[in-house]
């Protein structure tokens, strides 16, 4: 079992490299979604009578600037609506999905006492006294349960 914490729980485990880049390119999408407001702007501030030096994009100068990247990007935009659409599709009407009978049966009073090494009439004395102290290992599994908060002896040995 993999006990990698996530990268985003803990950034610096990532390369100063990549994360570089990733504010460089975060850097680099906010200045152009802000140039795409800059001929409203201009023409905001022209009717409030504000000149302001910007030069005039007329329409469709991107497309004739860039005319084969703006295609594929138009072409990548509609390719991943339809496959945003179609597995919205599948997921209302496609088959359904098999629960295992074995993961949605609740433990037994039983298989909890065996997971925790306990007999069955001591786990039914402390699951009425409402309280349980559940101490679980790296990979999750239930070393011990007590019925009062953990000593920090206790805690610091399974």
């Amino acid at each position: 079992m993999n006990v990698r914490p996530l990268i985003i729980e803990r950034p610096e485990s990532t390369s100063r490299v990549k994360r570089l880049l990733a504010v460089l390119l975060t850097m680099i999408g906010w200045l152009l979604l802000l140039l795409t407001w800059v001929p409203l702007l201009r023409n905001l501030l022209a009717s409030a009578g504000y000149h302001v030096a910007v030069p005039v994009m007329r329409r469709g100068a991107i497309l004739s600037a860039f005319p084969i990247a703006s295609r594929a990007g138009l072409a990548m935009i509609l390719i991943s609506a339809l496959i945003i659409i179609a597995r919205q599709l599948w997921e209302m009407f496609g088959p359904t999905k098999k629960i295992s009978e074995q993961r949605s049966k609740p433990l037994d009073m039983s298989q909890l006492a065996t997971k925790a090494s306990m007999t069955e009439d001591c786990l039914r004395n402390w699951q009425a006294e409402k309280v349980l102290y559940v101490a679980h290992d790296d990979h999750g599994e239930i070393v011990r349960i007590l019925s009062a908060p953990p000593s920090d002896s206790e805690s610091s040995s399974p």
